[in-house]
């Protein structure tokens, strides 16, 4: 009812979501967000016709910390939930989403839980991983304040030669900036109502050969446990976790990710 909107409304305006720009797409990685993971990504995918959203998770760039100031699973994909019925109402109807790696197990759940809401998809560099089950433990009643540091910001690349210094220190410095401090991760057991067989949607899986977060045995699973016939798999060869940051491999990446929209859109047509 008119109630639901509004709480829906609330709800995704609490979110910053931003959208690509064409007009951006020729710059590279060099100011403000546009440095951060997806920014500039989303203004190349823009620019190739896709209309891209991404919100900002609760603690995340622009968007505040609720009270106690915790992120847990069920809360993100209830955010997810709100930000996909907004754009709803906006005329952007069942839109592919995409989940980059602790993202790409809150995209599986969404998925599992409210499929019926998106085309497809994508599991991108997903931490998934069948065997984990996480301990089921009530967090304490204040998070604990734990500072992003230089070292964390570049954790993610372990390849040599892919990124150059320069470019891997802008990274670096604007995502202190706009995440200064670490998400307060809580009820991880949330989690374990992961369940590949309960995708029953068109899947991506896609992440890099070399990636320090997963291996080849845990996205072979996952790809073969899925409960969708129409399913991909892509090994991006040579790079690591962030495949989307590589001048490069993002082409391969981009490539992968424009085939699988055009095969769910052919459907449509």
């Amino acid at each position: 009812g008119a109630q639901g909107r509004q709480e829906r409304r609330a709800a995704a305006r609490a979110h910053v979501v931003r959208e690509a720009s064409v007009g951006s797409a020729g710059r590279g990685p060099s100011s403000g967000w546009r440095v951060q993971a997806w920014g500039y990504t989303m203004d190349l995918m823009a620019s190739l016709g896709i209309r891209t959203f991404a919100p900002d998770m609760r603690g995340l760039g622009g968007t505040e910390r609720d009270d106690p100031g915790y992120t847990t699973p069920h809360r993100c994909v209830s955010d997810v939930k709100c930000v996909i019925d907004y754009l709803k109402e906006q005329g952007v109807h069942k839109p592919h989403l995409v989940g980059w790696s602790q993202g790409g197990l809150v995209a599986q759940l969404y998925a599992q839980k409210h499929g019926e809401d998106i085309n497809g998809v994508v599991l991108y560099a997903t931490i998934f991983d069948a065997d984990q089950k996480y301990p089921e433990e009530e967090p304490p009643a204040t998070p604990p304040v734990v500072m992003n540091m230089m070292e964390g910001a570049m954790e993610d690349w372990t390849c040599p030669g892919l990124i150059d210094d320069e470019a891997a220190q802008a990274f670096g410095t604007d995502a202190l900036q706009w995440d200064s401090r670490k998400v307060s991760w809580a009820r991880l057991h949330e989690f374990n109502e992961l369940d590949a067989a309960k995708v029953t949607i068109p899947t991506l899986v896609i992440h890099g050969e070399k990636d320090m977060y997963t291996d080849f045995e845990k996205q072979r699973k996952l790809f073969m446990d899925l409960g969708t016939r129409d399913k991909g798999w892509r090994v991006v060869a040579g790079c690591d976790h962030p495949v989307h940051l590589y001048p490069r491999e993002r082409r391969v990446w981009m490539s992968a990710l424009m085939g699988f929209f055009e095969g769910i859109d052919a459907y449509a047509d």
